[in-house]
């Protein structure tokens, strides 16, 4: 899913949308059940509402912020269906109750989405590896909902993105990931940064040096993290 999909060249040449586009969010049925998505609840919702209990429920929130955040780390175009920025719940439709609510971007939740949004968004332009960087799967934890994936590209810093799917977390800087090679990683994106909304007790990092093969990182839950190699 963090690769280029099967059949394709280049990452220019897809397009993933890891918290819905219009074909998962719109809903022409009033909010009703649609076969196809039994597996995901039934329904055609905002990512908020997928993922857990809605834009007031915290773990909702943070679970929107790192797929998008996984997203944009992704090889590929990344996509993101008006009102996810937002962190809007329910179903889209045209009616008056159920299109764009500019109101969410008003409050504490909305403006908290935004600039993580915003924030990694931006990266594409600062490390043009996660333009059109080759991405390959160096660290795969099942039990704890944890991958790790490269981003690269001949003369272009590495970057290495943590996606920590799960509410396990490492405070202590003792979660190791394979990285290969040598020198050390500068973080420079956590999406449970408390100006996203993250809550203040959790630890992320600053710079982290490979040892054996693996940077050690303090990982918060629900949360994805980039880094960039400092050589």
């Amino acid at each position: 899913a963090m690769g280029v999909h099967y059949g394709f060249s280049s990452p220019a040449q897809c397009i993933k949308y890891m918290t819905g586009s219009h074909d998962q969010v719109g809903c022409q049925r009033n909010g009703g059940w649609y076969q196809d998505y039994s597996l995901v609840g039934g329904h055609h919702r905002y990512a908020v509402d997928q993922f857990c209990g809605g834009r007031t429920d915290s773990n909702a929130i943070a679970s929107a912020r790192l797929w998008y955040a996984a997203n944009v780390g992704a090889a590929g175009l990344p996509m993101m269906f008006m009102g996810t920025e937002m962190a809007q719940n329910g179903w889209w439709h045209t009616d008056e109750w159920h299109r764009l609510n500019w109101d969410n971007a008003q409050d504490d939740i909305g403006r908290g989405m935004m600039a993580a949004v915003g924030d990694v968004n931006k990266l594409r332009q600062t490390y043009p590896v996660l333009r059109y960087g080759w991405s390959n799967c160096i660290h795969e934890d099942r039990a704890n909902g944890i991958m790790g994936y490269e981003r690269v590209a001949e003369g272009e810093a590495r970057v290495i993105v943590v996606v920590n799917a799960a509410r396990g977390s490492w405070q202590g800087g003792e979660y190791g990931l394979w990285v290969g090679g040598s020198g050390s990683f500068k973080q420079v994106y956590c999406s449970q940064d408390v100006k996203y909304g993250g809550d203040p007790k959790w630890i992320s990092n600053d710079v982290v040096t490979e040892h054996d093969g693996k940077i050690y990182l303090s990982l918060p839950a629900s949360c994805t993290l980039m880094l960039v190699h400092q050589g």
